[in-house]
């Protein structure tokens, strides 16, 4: 019984981790790294929000365009400490008490 795809995508992780050098991933290659789907993968790459590469039917993604991507991607982190929080639902709660439970 022919093993599945899906089940080598444990080992494309280890190969790109033994290979920092590696300059190009195929789509599936992506996927077991980013959690993002290859369809996702090849429509970016086919309405031109990525670069990418075909060497006959594998579609080829550049390791500089995956770190523009996932950079692009991350959001600034809001840092609100547990006493702010705290404090703030405090407040609330002795303005409405002062004010009588208006």
């Amino acid at each position: 019984m022919p093993k599945s795809s899906r089940k080598t995508k444990t080992t494309d992780l280890v190969a790109i981790a033994a290979f920092p050098a590696v300059e190009w991933f195929s789509v599936d290659q992506l996927e077991a790294i980013s959690g993002i789907s290859v369809w996702t993968w090849r429509r970016w790459a086919q309405n031109g929000k990525i670069a990418s590469a075909k060497v006959s039917t594998r579609l080829l993604i550049s390791r500089a365009e995956f770190e523009r991507v996932m950079q692009d991607a991350l959001r600034p982190r809001k840092i609100e400490s547990a006493a702010e929080r705290i404090g703030a639902g405090a407040k609330k709660t002795v303005d409405a008490a002062e004010d009588g439970g208006r």
